[in-house]
């Protein structure tokens, strides 16, 4: 009993790239980025006829950059959208929306960026924090769908920290893992079981 997950990276937005965004508020993908949406599903669907699998649902973290990209997702395979904080960004706290220029002169920034196996944003959560609360929800959506495609839309680190899970390596490597927007890890989980990663982006 396996459930195969495609964590798909949500897609560009206006000045992507320029700021941290975290969990900052009205951010909308732009036209760019709905091209990126919209060549998820033909993946999907070319995956799921190779291997007779079902495609059931999308879901996506509470921000409206992910929700954005799930509904193109969404609408071109015919599934319903669901919307779970278990993938929500990570909480950055008092860096949200901060250019990274600004981040650039913050001591603990650099704390953040050289120790993720410990770092705390500054008034938010750590990555460990993150990874534990994805890969719970994952467990759920296993114990669910069992045997079928499930299209997860989230953020870089979010993701990179259940690649990370799944390939046994520590947070720190997390710059090992490059994944665009618009791309996706693709992996397998039995409810209450970690699998094999068997991709790590396409």
């Amino acid at each position: 009993m396996t459930t195969l997950f495609f964590l798909v990276r949500h897609g560009r937005h206006a000045g992507f790239g320029e700021r941290l965004l975290g969990r900052t508020p009205g951010i909308h993908i732009d036209e760019e980025g709905r091209a990126q949406a919209r060549r998820v599903a033909p993946k999907v669907r070319a995956f799921a006829e190779a291997g007779q699998w079902s495609p059931v649902t999308v879901v996506a973290s509470p921000r409206e950059r992910t929700q954005d990209t799930a509904a193109v997702i969404a609408a071109d395979l015919g599934l319903p959208l669901e919307v779970s904080g278990a993938f929500d960004e990570i909480d950055v706290g008092e860096w949200a929306g901060k250019r990274f220029e600004e981040l650039a002169h913050d001591p603990r920034w650099r704390i953040w960026n050289e120790d993720r196996e410990h770092a705390r944003a500054p008034g938010g959560e750590t990555m460990a924090e993150a990874q534990h609360r994805a890969l719970e929800g994952l467990g759920r959506l296993a114990t669910r769908y069992d045997e079928r495609i499930v299209v997860v839309v989230s953020h870089a680190d979010v993701i990179k920290s259940v690649l990370l899970s799944e390939l046994g390596m520590p947070l720190g490597h997390y710059w090992k893992i490059d994944i665009g927007p618009g791309e996706f890890g693709l992996l397998s989980r039995e409810p209450g079981e970690t699998c094999p990663l068997r991709e790590t982006y396409a």
